[in-house]
């Protein structure tokens, strides 16, 4: 299951058609507050894929720190179309791709953060598989 986190709606809305239409379970918020909220009440929660910039509170960088503190094993993936991150500002293991983007890139890169995940669980031991991608920490 992937959490979406996109304050604008029909951005939200688009990219939640194609992660379904590529097989994800998909759990919406529309900023940081609502991610958190949505996280407890999904545990199942594999990746989350999230704007760097949302309104009312912390951003998509400051949520994605605050998700791999509490659950290291969720994959993270940020976007932005005004700027990005160096690979020392995210997470241990979360990548960053920049807007506009390849909703197929997005997909590939979900697909191995569920993978890596999915491995974790069935060995309890995290997996040393690279990220095929650049922008990943």
């Amino acid at each position: 299951m992937v959490l979406l986190v996109e304050d604008e709606a029909l951005i939200r809305l688009l990219v939640s058609d194609v992660l379904r239409d590529a097989g994800f379970d998909v759990v919406e918020a529309a900023s940081a507050a609502e991610a958190v909220i949505a996280l407890s009440a999904h545990p199942e929660v594999d990746a989350l894929f999230s704007d760097l910039e949302l309104p009312g509170g912390p951003d998509g960088l400051t949520l994605a720190h605050h998700i791999h503190e509490h659950r290291p094993d969720i994959g993270i993936l940020l976007t932005s179309g005004r700027g990005h991150p160096n690979t020392t500002e995210l997470p241990d293991g979360g990548c960053f791709i920049a807007k506009p983007y390849d909703e197929s890139e997005v997909v590939s890169l979900l697909r191995q953060m569920v993978h890596r995940r999915n491995i974790s669980r069935r060995t309890a031991v995290k997996p040393n598989i690279p990220m095929a991608t650049r922008g990943c920490s």
